[in-house]
């Protein structure tokens, strides 16, 4: 939590030293899904042998992990939202616009219940990623790499959900629907889809894994 505030007081001194035309937290928001995907591989890479190691079964680890990847992308997304909030109050106080990037689930940064639901899927989205690929390194390097690079085709899927960066994914999208964005109910439906194939995959990866020895 500490971090967390000092990390918000950073980004609030950083964008007060120039004019303030949109929100602050809006282009700095991203770095949660970063610290989502970090807490993912501590989790993949460093609690999945302490815990097997200790006698829980995979099965007991992949349901309990579940639960925390919901667990904590809710608290996460609570706390991007009451951010937002508190931002409004220093914005509406110094006479700033608070404008947010185009086409997200929210328009306005006081829309609590949509960002809260665009960073839930986003948390959730990283950190069952940064799950899946730290789990199935520690399983094999070789396949480790096949899932950093599918990890790598999910994020670029989902920037495409909730972004203005169009990019590669984007054309393929275009030319596979010809649609020129993503609509939001489809951008909500394909995270929950990557959130469950993330999971899903990680528990291939960790149903049979077997425990190394710290020396190795």
């Amino acid at each position: 939590m500490g971090g967390y505030v000092a990390f918000v007081l950073l980004v609030i001194l950083a964008v007060s030293i120039r004019g303030i035309e949109v929100s602050g937290w809006d282009q700095a928001a991203e770095a949660v899904r970063w610290y989502a995907l970090f807490i993912g591989v501590h989790v993949g890479w460093s609690v999945l042998p302490l815990h097997v190691t200790h006698g829980q079964t995979r099965r007991e680890f992949m349901a309990q992990v579940a639960m925390f990847v919901a667990t904590f992308a809710a608290a996460l997304g609570l706390m991007v939202a009451i951010t937002f909030v508190a931002e409004a109050g220093l914005y509406n106080l110094a006479g700033w616009p608070q404008e947010v990037e185009d086409h997200q689930l929210y328009r306005s940064a006081l829309e609590f219940h949509l960002v809260f639901l665009q960073s839930w899927l986003l948390v959730a989205l990283w950190c069952a990623g940064g799950l899946f690929i730290a789990a199935t390194w520690y399983r094999s390097d070789g396949l480790g790499g096949l899932a950093l690079g599918l990890g790598i085709v999910v994020s670029g899927i989902s920037g495409i959900s909730f972004s203005t960066d169009w990019g590669p994914f984007g054309s393929v999208y275009e030319h596979l629907t010809g649609d020129q964005s993503v609509s939001y109910p489809v951008g909500v439906a394909l995270h929950l889809g990557l959130i469950a194939l993330m999971l899903g995959l990680t528990w291939l990866a960790v149903r049979s894994v077997p425990i190394r020895n710290k020396g190795a």
